[in-house]
């Protein structure tokens, strides 16, 4: 078996014809040197995957029950492109839709040119076609700037080298953590103006306000833990401020309609999923 120049890892959970979809887009791009590697996290039915018959699409079962978080799945996707000896991986997830025939072309073309970028995304536009990602874009998390997400090509190198996801993060934060430690060690990241994609969202798992309220709080606590120590208690105190916006308007709001519940059931969230990030481990895992 040849071995590949890239290895796309993408999860998958009860939307094998959306992963389908995905793997014949690919089947167009200008760049063939690919394997497909679909990571089903215990879904219902899976038969669908059986009526494709070719060698570079794999299958692979994720061993552990279901658990809500992407980032144990991706580790075990990056796990198989690493026995593959691909030299690279892109992160790709089941909601999205690709924009262009040479959008593997451009990621690799870069990286090939780069030797110090170890980290490369397209733009990645939401629904309404607005950039969120990519060439342009600036976003400051805990005091670090960040401007690839969601779907970008990473060194497999960097993965071996600097290890794989931290799985302490489960909703939020390990990409930018991710990102934070390939910078420590020197290397980039870059966003492209010539290659994007579209992410339409909730595709690739169903998220509750309940687990977005628990676990903002809890993944910024972990950040700052992890990557601002030196920051003073102010700046670590506005940091975490900021990362709770959403959380602060939801409340308000709350409080406007007079639905004491929704406002005590926020409260209660944000509380534990603050404790929970204080009292767990920053190490990564």
């Amino acid at each position: 078996m040849n071995t590949p120049l890239l290895s796309i890892v993408i999860p998958s959970r009860n939307n094998t014809p959306e992963v389908i979809n995905i793997f014949n887009e690919l089947k167009h791009q200008s760049f063939q040197d690919f394997n497909f590697i679909v990571v089903d996290d215990n879904s219902d039915d899976c038969s669908q995957y059986n009526t494709i018959m070719d060698d570079n699409f794999f299958l692979y079962e994720y061993p552990g029950k279901w658990k809500f978080g992407l980032c144990k799945k991706y580790n075990y996707g990056f796990k198989q492109a690493i026995a593959k000896k691909s030299k690279y991986i892109y992160v790709l997830q089941s909601d999205m839709k690709i924009n262009s025939t040479s959008l593997l072309k451009e990621l690799t073309s870069y990286m090939e040119e780069n030797e110090t970028c170890g980290a490369v995304g397209p733009i990645v536009k939401n629904a309404a076609g607005t950039v969120c990602w990519g060439n342009g874009v600036k976003k400051i998390r805990m005091g670090h700037e960040f401007n690839i997400s969601e779907s970008f090509l990473m060194r497999t190198e960097c993965l071996i080298k600097h290890g794989l996801w931290n799985e302490t993060f489960i909703y939020y934060g390990e990409e930018m953590d991710f990102f934070i430690r390939l910078r420590k060690d020197g290397y980039t990241t870059h966003g492209l103006a010539n290659a994007s994609v579209t992410h339409y969202g909730g595709g690739t798992t169903s998220y509750s306000p309940n687990q977005k309220d628990y676990h903002r709080p809890r993944y910024a606590i972990l950040m700052i833990k992890l990557h601002n120590s030196e920051d003073s208690l102010y700046k670590k105190v506005m940091f975490f401020y900021s990362e709770l916006s959403e959380q602060r308007a939801k409340i308000l709001r709350t409080i406007k309609k007079f639905q004491l519940f929704g406002m005590f059931r926020i409260l209660f969230l944000v509380i534990a999923g603050t404790f929970v990030g204080l009292v767990t481990s920053k190490e990564v895992s």
